[in-house]
């Protein structure tokens, strides 16, 4: 029964730093009869958009994309066009997690999109992989030539996932990359 007190007090005045914890507690506990709550916040009916890089919002979204429940799922969906790119991962990964494969033709084309930040192409990347399986190796592999190393990571990270023999040789090309980053990923 603390979920409602504790949403209260994340969206209140508090400082940012509590009301954020206090956040991440109301996604621990993966309660969705909190789904208005969310929605509201996150997508709210009026169209006044959340602040993109809101710590509150964040970990609202990463509470709903951890939730597990199939309502989530429309939340979800909606969460891919929100104008924060951490909110945009979140969904993406979280439509993942929620098995939903009615979201495969999105993260394709989030995934693709050369304009999208780095973080949520490779969020689109692993969900897409997690849902999409070996019938996603056609993306995977196109975008492990990406410009972002983010996105090669991933991308490969993805492929070496669903089992394509692809990504060994790709991965070792990554492992002498100049980002440690990706090198790390190649690993």
């Amino acid at each position: 029964g603390a979920g409602p007190m504790l949403f209260s007090f994340a969206t209140g005045s508090a400082d940012l730093a509590f009301r954020t914890r206090a956040m991440i507690a109301v996604g621990m506990l993966r309660d969705p009869a909190l789904l208005p709550r969310f929605e509201e916040l996150l997508a709210p009916r009026d169209g006044d958009a959340v602040a993109p890089g809101d710590a509150v919002t964040v970990a609202a979204a990463w509470g709903v994309a951890r939730m597990g429940d199939k309502r989530a799922v429309s939340l979800l969906s909606r969460l891919l066009d929100a104008p924060s790119s951490d909110v945009r991962a979140l969904a993406a990964l979280g439509l993942g997690l929620h098995g939903d494969k009615a979201s495969v033709p999105a993260l394709s084309r989030l995934s693709a999109q050369a304009a999208s930040p780095p973080v949520v192409r490779a969020a689109a990347l692993g969900a897409l992989a997690q849902l999409a399986g070996a019938e996603a190796a056609p993306r995977l592999v196109e975008l492990a030539d990406a410009r972002d190393g983010l996105v090669r990571g991933a991308a490969v990270l993805a492929l070496a996932k669903v089992g394509d023999p692809r990504a060994r040789p790709l991965a070792e090309r990554a492992l002498f990359s100049l980002d440690p980053l990706e090198r790390e990923r190649a690993v």
